[in-house]
């Protein structure tokens, strides 16, 4: 009696994505979407609420993300996507720079998405005519697009435009003074149309 070694050996199935796996892929890519524009369009100024919200959400995507990049998981070589790319394969061949990696990319995707977007269109829905006044503290913030102001009690991560300072005013401003922005006014920030400076005492 004789045995066939010939016989091909046993490839694993193609990774099985659930449903569960795909709604949170959609509305990561969706927060993406939200992320990418807020950045270069948002003129929202968040609460200290907001600001806790966004962190809380941001923790937990990067938590997901990183759980994904684990040994086995859909951001790692188990996802036959990744596997067939070279780039991929050596980004990716590390468990704890992969989980790294996803975790700061869901966090910062997440809160940006949250903090600039979301509580933005928030605030234009349901925010009224109103103001809000802030204490500077110093100006250069918001290198990547402009001069800011820099204030107390803001503690957002991005601000992007919101604090976005004229020459004029750059050029006067003073740990001090007070600056009060006019806009949209909601429990969950300020969607900033136009800043006032004036010296404080």
């Amino acid at each position: 009696m004789t045995f066939d070694d010939s016989t091909p050996p046993l490839t694993p199935p193609p990774m099985a994505i659930n449903p569960v796996q795909r709604i949170a892929g959609g509305l990561l890519f969706g927060a993406l979407m939200i992320a990418f524009a807020a950045i270069f369009v948002s003129h929202h100024l968040p609460t200290p609420l907001t600001v806790h919200i966004s962190l809380a959400v941001g923790g937990i995507a990067g938590a997901y993300m990183a759980w994904g990049a684990r040994d086995g998981g859909i951001f790692s070589l188990a996802n036959p996507r990744i596997a067939r790319s070279n780039r991929a394969r050596y980004l990716m061949r590390h468990a704890w720079l992969r989980m790294l990696c996803m975790a700061l990319f869901g966090f910062f995707v997440a809160y940006s998405a949250v903090d600039d977007g979301i509580f933005a269109m928030v605030t234009a829905a349901i925010g009224h005519p109103g103001a809000r006044t802030f204490v500077v503290t110093g100006t250069g913030g918001g290198g990547r697009s402009c001069e800011a102001f820099e204030v107390q009690g803001v503690n957002s991560l991005l601000l992007d435009q919101a604090l976005c300072a004229t020459p004029e005013q750059f050029a006067k401003a003073r740990p001090g003074d007070r600056l009060t922005a006019l806009g949209q006014v909601s429990p969950f920030g300020v969607n900033v149309r136009d800043l006032e400076l004036t010296r404080g005492p």
